[in-house]
Parts: C-alpha cells; structure tokens; sequence
C-alpha cells in the first residue's frame, strides 16, 4: 500500500528485484519459471498500460531526463579530481544546480563524489564479498530457520543498491535557518552488516561453507570493514547561505545543470 501511495518508480523497481531475489532463494526453477512468465505479460500488457496516467505519473521520462543531466555534470565535474573526489558533501559546492537542493541522484556517483577513489575501491571490494556470501547462501541447507531471514536481508540489500541507481539514498541535505547540513545515512551499509551477521551464522555448519568456519568468520569480518570503509561518508558538513565556500581542492570553474523540466518529478 505505501509502495502504491508513493507513486515512486524506483520503489516499484527495486521492489520487483527483490521479490524475483526471494524466489530465486526459495526455489530456482519457481525464479525461472516466474521470470519468463513476467517477461511475457509485461510484453504483451505494456502497450495497454503505458498511455495510462498512473505509468505516465509513476515512471515520468523527464524526470529521468533530469537525472540524466545531474549525472552528466556530476562526471563531468569529478574528471577534475578522479582520485580525491568533490570532498565530503561537496558536491553542492563544487555542481551548481541553480537552487535545487537534490544531489546527484545517484548513491554510486555521491559516494565517488565524497570519498574519492578510494571509496569506490572499497565499494567494489565489498560488492564482490557480498556475491560471494549471497552464492554461499544459494547452496546453504534450506532448512535452516536462518535461511529465509538471510534470504530476505539478501533481496532487500540488493533492492537497496538497484535502487541506488536512481536515487542518492544515503544522505540528506537539511536546511536549518541559513545554513544547509549534510547528514549521512547508513542504513544500507546497517542492512549489509545484517547480512554478514547472518551468513556467518547460517553457513557456519554447513559444508560448503567457503571458509571452513575460520576462513568464512574472515571474510565475514573483512566485508563488514569494506562496507564501512565504502560508506565513510558517514559525516555532516554545513553549508552557509546559497553560495558554499569551496574546500581547497575546488574545481577551478562550476558545472552548471539545466534542469529538464520546472520541478522534479515522482522517479525516485
């Protein structure tokens, strides 16, 4: 019901991965089979449905117009300094986006952007360990009364980060009088070390347990560091006024963004 109230097209996206993530744990043929079957009703239906005016207010292509924009400068801008990135919370100083208070829409770009290259490389290191643990859990004894909770932490993290794609869901820019703070949002790194408290325990007895218990307690541990390292733009920073004074490693001139339409709309 929130999810229809919503009217948020990236909801309804990540919302969908997760439920095939679910089948997928709870049975292969059962995810194959619904797949193939939801690939043909969408075919078939999308015509139908597409011209209607809860699609058209769900799934708005300038919205998506807009965020491609956003995306375009925020690269752009961080082709200046590809290894230390815009600075914590600094891509509302460094991309003008003409008053618009919305980052980059983005999780992957915000995280370059605030942490650098080094962010990115814990990112991509935690993402490899979470395919692992979440391969692990494919093939870990189904009887288990953790598998289903590690099974719906799984979806719901990869859910999470398909989500992430379209929106810039770790972090919030919170007006207080004249000033602007910047606050983080762990709950997607909380919801990653989630899942690695449950494999360690789910897959501690089983047999094809990678690790063999010590090894899977390593890599276990090593994910969640990963994940923290990853999610290090766990800070507030203040702005003062419209105009933010830049850090020390500004860029030399602004990339401004057009938006796309007057105001944004529900793809988020």
């Amino acid at each position: 019901g929130i999810l229809v109230l919503s009217a948020s097209g990236g909801g309804w996206i990540a919302a969908t991965a997760g439920i095939f993530i679910v089948l997928l744990y709870h049975r292969v043929k059962t995810f194959w089979g619904t797949s193939l079957a939801s690939v043909v009703a969408v075919g078939a239906t999308l015509p139908i449905w597409y011209n209607t005016t809860w699609i058209k207010a769900v799934f708005p292509i300038q919205s998506l117009l807009d965020r491609v924009e956003r995306w375009q400068a925020t690269i752009a801008a961080l082709k200046d300094y590809p290894l230390a990135g815009l600075g914590l919370g600094g891509w509302w100083s460094k991309v003008s986006t003409f008053g618009m208070l919305g980052g980059p829409h983005n999780a992957y770009l915000q995280l370059y952007s605030d942490t650098g290259a080094l962010g990115m490389i814990a990112l991509v290191l935690a993402v490899i360990i979470s395919v692992k643990l979440s391969r692990q859990i494919l093939y870990a004894d189904k009887d288990s009364p953790i598998y289903g909770i590690t099974a719906g932490i799984t979806a719901g993290l990869i859910a999470g980060g398909i989500h992430a794609l379209i929106d810039d869901n770790m972090n919030a820019l919170i007006q207080v009088g004249n000033d602007y703070l910047y606050y983080a949002i762990p709950l997607l790194w909380l919801w990653a070390a989630l899942l690695v408290v449950s494999c360690q325990r789910l897959l501690r007895n089983t047999e094809k347990d990678w690790g063999r218990r010590g090894g899977g307690l390593f890599w276990s541990g090593g994910s969640s560091w990963l994940f923290c390292l990853a999610g290090a733009n766990l800070t507030t920073e203040g702005f003062s006024g419209a105009a933010v004074t830049p850090q020390p490693w500004a860029l030399s001139k602004k990339v401004n963004i057009i938006p796309a339409g007057s105001r944004e709309n529900s793809f988020r």
